[in-house]
């Protein structure tokens, strides 16, 4: 075996092993994040893993704030969510991490009636203006439509609804207009047809966490609407 394989071999087995040592340590960093935001809800121990050298060496700049935005939605941190997708969207984006940054955080502000969450929606759609991506498109839609929801309070989205509840297969996606359904009309003072919404989300919903919501607002808790 000549030098120059000998050579190429040692690189091929360092990056092997470099990749392993990164994988191996990424995993454990992801569990203790998880652990310490939703297990613990250890805000300062949170900071402490997510601003560590191997949080640093082992995740992009994005990648950690996409893990602290979906953090502070879990704690319910408006401001903390702004901030961090305002720092977000700052920075050089892949499109799945641009859904993600800003799905999520119009999502959270319109569930939350906070205006700010058009300035989102305007920095999605001109992120994804020139795009082709289906999935990309499909999320800008939504985005929308939940905007004129929950901030608009758009009366003409109802048939839309309507539709999409309709023919929609999946019962979960189901659940999500007709949930949707049911807020717009509480907005337009349609009470009865929004307990009925309520009721058809409940059967058709598979999460615990939302059948729980639901029957809290059945039996009066119209606020969490």
């Amino acid at each position: 075996m000549n030098k120059f394989v000998v050579v190429i071999f040692i690189i091929v087995i360092t990056i092997a092993i470099s990749v392993m040592i990164r994988k191996t340590v990424l995993n454990k960093l992801l569990k203790q994040l998880y652990d310490v935001a939703y297990v613990s809800t250890d805000k300062e121990a949170f900071n402490l893993l997510i601003n560590s050298l191997p949080a640093q060496m082992t995740m992009s700049e994005i990648s950690r704030d996409i893990v602290r935005l979906n953090a502070a939605v879990s704690w319910n941190d408006k401001e903390e969510v702004k901030r961090v997708a305002r720092k977000a969207s700052s920075l050089r984006m892949k499109n799945e991490e641009a859904q993600t940054v800003y799905g999520v955080t119009v999502g959270y502000l319109c569930e939350k009636r906070d205006p700010e969450a058009l300035f989102f929606l305007e920095k999605m759609k001109e992120y994804f203006k020139d795009t082709n991506n289906v999935s990309s498109l499909l999320m800008v839609y939504d985005s929308q439509l939940i905007y004129d929801i929950y901030i608009e309070k758009k009366a003409d989205r109802k048939a839309e609804l309507v539709e999409l509840a309709d023919t929609v297969e999946d019962g979960n996606a189901k659940a999500v207009y007709q949930y949707r359904l049911a807020v717009l009309d509480y907005y337009l003072g349609n009470k009865e047809e929004s307990v009925k919404e309520l009721r058809k989300a409940l059967d058709n919903t598979s999460s615990a966490q939302a059948k729980k919501k639901i029957e809290r607002i059945l039996k009066g808790e119209w606020n969490l609407l």
